[in-house]
């Protein structure tokens, strides 16, 4: 999901860790330079950017609704946590100009990205990179939906979760519950997080009580945002929608995760190749790539478990999880 100089690093004990660091300059030009260079090509690509479907469709959800529990009752059916809507429905109540959504989200890819530049222990290459990948420039940037705000959130989450201060735990936690609320996705992120921080919480002062505390807590935070993640009883995709409708083949699509993850390669013979992935893409017209994407699938998640089991929390994880 997130691009870096050295690809196996990529756990959530380092994510945290490279934003733990000691904060970088903010009189460094170079840094500076990066970021009005990011502001004005993510400024120039949103303003020639057509609204999709789907990003007009939450805020003409926003726009309608009359009140804020009008507003909560009626992103109930859309599956997603109230946190974004709750944002569209704040800027209608000044405009109904969508130009104005996509300023919003223009500053919050860019808060972002301004922390990942400044603020975080990277390597210099990976600072100046990350922000030109195609995740923060374009999906994270141009595209006003639900992903950057869960992705800021994150950062900030990475921030403060080491640090020592006043009042840290009340802003960690009304972090995670604005994380666990923006994404059904970014509720695993949440948990992520959490998980990660029970452990570097035990390792601190080995309290068991304090432990399951802060599990406890965990899971009142996460609450609300499972309540928001299934839709009402007559919505059409309620969850009897789901039940009837699952079959054992729908299981080949846990196996096609690892080629999505690790490859995200698109199908570039299709004309139409977004959200396509070149080997899943080959396997309709050439039954041999059956048995490729199945070994290659197999191969690059057991490789990515042998990576992992020189960090000492994910091994911790693992053991937990499997003893």
């Amino acid at each position: 999901m997130l691009a870096a100089d050295h690809t196996r690093n990529f756990t959530i004990n380092t994510w945290v860790k490279n934003f733990a660091g000691t904060k970088q300059s903010l009189t460094n030009p170079l840094l500076w330079a990066v970021f009005i260079l990011y502001v004005v090509l993510a400024g120039y690509t949103i303003a020639h950017h057509e609204m999709w479907g789907d990003e007009i469709h939450s805020w003409n959800i926003a726009k309608g609704s009359a009140g804020f529990s009008d507003l909560i009752s009626n992103s109930r059916y859309e599956g997603h946590p109230p946190v974004w809507y709750i944002i569209l429905w704040s800027v209608s109540k000044f405009t109904h100009n969508l130009e104005y959504v996509q300023a919003v989200h223009l500053i919050i890819a860019s808060l972002a990205v301004f922390l990942i530049l400044f603020f975080s222990s990277f390597p210099l290459t990976t600072r100046i990179l990350m922000p030109f990948g195609y995740f923060f420039l374009f999906e994270y940037a141009v595209i006003s939906r639900n992903y950057a705000p869960a992705v800021l959130l994150v950062i900030c989450i990475c921030l403060v979760m080491r640090k020592h201060f006043r009042y840290k735990l009340l802003l960690y936690y009304f972090l995670l519950f604005l994380l666990s609320n923006t994404h059904v996705q970014a509720i695993l992120l949440a948990a992520s997080l959490h998980l990660y921080f029970l452990l570097f919480t035990y390792e601190e002062n080995k309290s068991k009580s304090n432990t399951t505390l802060h599990i406890l807590l965990g899971i009142l935070i996460a609450l609300p945002a499972v309540y928001f993640i299934f839709p009402p009883a007559d919505s059409q995709l309620n969850t009897q929608f789901w039940m009837d409708r699952w079959s054992i083949h729908r299981v080949t699509a846990f196996s096609q995760g690892p080629l999505r993850a690790f490859l995200p390669v698109p199908a570039w013979w299709n004309y139409h190749f977004w959200n396509t992935q070149f080997l899943i893409e080959a396997k309709n017209d050439h039954s041999l790539f059956r048995f490729i994407n199945l070994f290659t699938a197999i191969t690059l998640t057991l490789l990515a478990i042998f990576i992992l089991k020189k960090n000492g929390k994910a091994r911790y994880c693992l053991q937990q999880t499997w003893y």
